[in-house]
């Protein structure tokens, strides 16, 4: 009889059998595309919602593309009628507005409008993710599996902000891109006029960029940075007088159209304050900013560190690491300002799975000799950040389903008789008090009360934007309202509209009284208060 020669199972046999690079990368590919698909589906239908604001006040940015749609202009001076605020760079209420008018799409069709700016979000974070996918296939080299993983996982891993009508997916459709051909430049240094021609395209995005969201500003700079970083005292010349061309060329086209307004509203209409308490509660204290923000930041932390890939890389890794640190640096600085939330980091988000996914994925990485207790260390390390990235995945996909189980499913019914009582509002002032093109409503309500009924009432409203009043005008003093508390006198403002109970930020100070003195209650539908101007 032949003795049986057993052998212990080793992590060596585990890592050539059922988790191996190639298995696992699989199974990571897997799950990917399966939430992958789920998010697409889920976002079809949050595109159809009847929800008006899914995050980041909707409300706000689809009633300046109304104004865009209507022909009229979309900055206006904040302090007079109708006190309007659009408070993002023109590019993305540009990109829905001419999209509605080539569909035929009417300023008063609200929905549709909704419908329009959340399907070309969709595009344009597929397209980002495309940008992803191509930064690690075409720069880094990773295996194709590896990089359409990347890609996969740029779109899961989006902020609800990227679900809604709102500039956020237009800027990061353009800084992704820019930085990839900043890539691009980078490689192709010892050609000179290819990457002279990168160069532009990468400042060229960048520059957009601004002008889909002021925050784009920071991949201009750090480009610019990066140049002197590496002493490209070339580079940093062309690429310093280009930025100057091209944002030149972009605020002069946009300034002869709006004259100030248009510095009023995109400088002072973010000029927000700042508070460490809204950072602490809204940004590290949010849901997703320690699974998707902060255990990331402390891997390209740990990789940047040990490598030493700032200094001793290649010109892409270490713009890599320098990229990841401007990044992050400037989402956690503005991330102070009131109304910031842990999306601010998007982007660093993007950029960070890029370096994990080089440093993890690349065969040149934890090479160690086969028999050495490394062996296993190296193996542990890839199988616990592909089992992180596999939860992660599973985690947000789940997390968006509740989402859109709650609220579009189980919450259709409160979403559709919220809708049915916002437009009962607005049709008893259109219809019954017969409301003229001139007279104007002010929607004395919070975010939550006002379900789109300055979207309902476009052209009549005025203070639409309400808490940007509160955060820009109250703390900062950046806008005065002695022509409201005027319009409130002379009943220029001719209905106001109340919540019960009343939104606790008042305008102004004379307002309750103002109100007491020249307006009577008319009407209550539901929870609203309707005031009619009476002298």
């Amino acid at each position: 009889m032949i003795p049986v020669i057993t052998r212990h199972t080793t992590a060596s046999d585990l890592a050539d059998t059922y988790f191996s690079k190639k298995n696992v990368l699989n199974y990571v590919l897997i799950v990917s595309f399966i939430c992958f698909v789920g998010m697409i589906i889920m976002r079809f239908i949050t595109a159809y919602s009847l929800n008006v604001d899914l995050v980041g006040v909707e409300t706000n940015v689809v009633f300046s593309i109304q104004t865009a749609i209507a022909g009229q202009s979309l900055y206006n001076d904040p302090m007079y009628i109708p006190f309007t605020i659009t408070q993002y760079t023109p590019l993305y209420y540009d990109l829905c507005a001419v999209t509605a008018r080539l569909l035929q799409v009417e300023a008063t069709d609200v929905h549709t409008i909704y419908v329009i700016g959340r399907m070309w979000n969709i595009f344009l974070n597929l397209l980002t993710a495309y940008a992803i996918y191509l930064i690690c296939s075409n720069i880094f080299r990773l295996e194709n599996k590896l990089s359409i993983i990347a890609g996969l996982c740029a779109f899961v891993f989006i902020f609800r902000h990227d679900f809604s009508v709102r500039s956020d997916s237009l800027q990061n459709l353009f800084v992704i891109w820019a930085i990839y051909y900043f890539f691009n430049y980078l490689q192709n240094l010892q050609l000179r006029s290819r990457s002279l021609v990168y160069l532009a395209v990468a400042i060229f995005l960048g520059v957009a960029s601004i002008f889909a969201k002021q925050s784009g500003i920071q991949i201009p700079i750090i480009f610019m940075m990066f140049l002197l970083f590496t002493m490209n005292w070339r580079g940093f010349i062309i690429g310093s007088v280009l930025t100057l061309v091209f944002f030149s060329g972009f605020y002069l086209y946009y300034h002869s159209l709006y004259g100030e307004a248009f510095f009023q509203n995109v400088v002072g209409g973010v000029a927000n304050g700042i508070t460490l308490r809204g950072f602490l509660v809204w940004v590290i204290g949010a849901k997703p900013f320690f699974l998707k923000i902060f255990i990331p930041f402390l891997i390209v932390t740990y990789i940047i560190l040990k490598t030493k890939l700032l200094f001793k890389g290649t010109l892409e890794e270490r713009f890599l690491a320098f990229c990841l640190a401007g990044l992050f640096g400037f989402a956690t600085v503005t991330g102070l300002k009131m109304g910031a939330t842990a999306q601010y980091y998007g982007l660093f988000q993007y950029m960070a799975w890029v370096l994990i996914f080089y440093y993890f994925g690349s065969k040149k990485v934890d090479t160690v000799k086969e028999g050495t207790s490394s062996t296993s260390i190296a193996w542990l390390k890839r199988i616990g950040i592909w089992a992180f990235l596999m939860g992660l995945l599973a985690i947000n996909t789940l997390y968006q389903f509740n989402m859109i189980r709650t609220d579009e499913f189980k919450g259709r019914e409160h979403l559709e008789a919220e809708r049915q009582i916002t437009w009962n509002v607005a049709n008893y002032l259109k219809n019954d008090l017969s409301l003229a093109p001139g007279e104007k409503v002010f929607a004395n309500l919070s975010v939550a009360e006002r379900r789109g009924i300055n979207n309902a009432l476009f052209a009549n409203a005025v203070v639409p934007q309400l808490e940007i009043v509160h955060f820009s005008m109250t703390p900062l003093k950046v806008f005065g309202y002695d022509q409201f508390d005027e319009s409130l006198r002379n009943g220029t403002i001719k209905y106001i509209i109340d919540s019960d109970p009343v939104y606790h930020f008042i305008i102004t100070d004379n307002f309750e009284q103002l109100k007491k003195n020249n307006y009577k209650l008319v009407k209550r539908i539901d929870n609203y208060s309707i005031y009619q101007y009476t002298k």
